[in-house]
């Protein structure tokens, strides 16, 4: 029967640790102040600007391993950053020294944009005759089917529109009355 110490020790081998408030705010921080970041450029960065203890250990973010795949990877999945494909142009040189730009796609983090009210779609009114069939798609049909299908919807928006008709006499009569 194995001990209690013994379970939390193997325990800890499946349990992902989470990323510490302090380690988000010093990525996020990293972000606002320099852009999309990769990997290695954060990482560089977070070795530079994160504060040591005395033993020499970052105490936010203690290797790249966890900034990978805890505090990025925990900050992805919950909405805050993502990562996005950015061309960057990198200068490449030439044997006559003669400098020119080619354009590298790279996976930088990013914050999140927040969806805009510009970019959503108004809500389309349904067209007239759509209880019976105008603008289905009847491309699944054979030939014979689909000219069959589009009389029939046809016919019965003929009828719609006779019984709309109907209905505005009869409102018109009832509100005379």
């Amino acid at each position: 029967m194995p001990t209690a110490r013994a379970l939390s020790s193997a325990l800890k081998r499946f349990s992902r640790p989470s990323a510490g408030p302090e380690a988000k705010a010093l990525v996020s921080g990293l972000l606002k102040q320099h852009g999309p970041l990769s990997n290695r450029e954060m990482w560089h960065l977070v070795s530079k600007t994160s504060p040591e203890t005395s033993t020499g250990d970052n105490t936010s973010i203690p290797s790249m391993r966890y900034l990978k795949h805890i505090v990025l990877e925990q900050m992805g999945q919950s909405g805050e950053l993502v990562k996005r494909v950015i061309n960057r142009e990198v200068p490449l040189e030439s044997n006559t020294h003669a400098t020119s730009v080619s354009p590298v796609k790279t996976w930088r983090w990013d914050f999140m944009e927040a969806p805009t009210q510009s970019k959503t779609k108004p809500v389309e009114k349904a067209p007239y005759g759509a209880e019976v069939g105008v603008g289905e798609d009847f491309s699944h049909l054979n030939k014979r089917r689909q000219r069959s299908r589009v009389r029939h919807v046809t016919r019965d928006v003929s009828w719609m529109k006779e019984l709309d008709e109907v209905r505005r006499i009869a409102a018109e009569r009832d509100a005379n009355v």
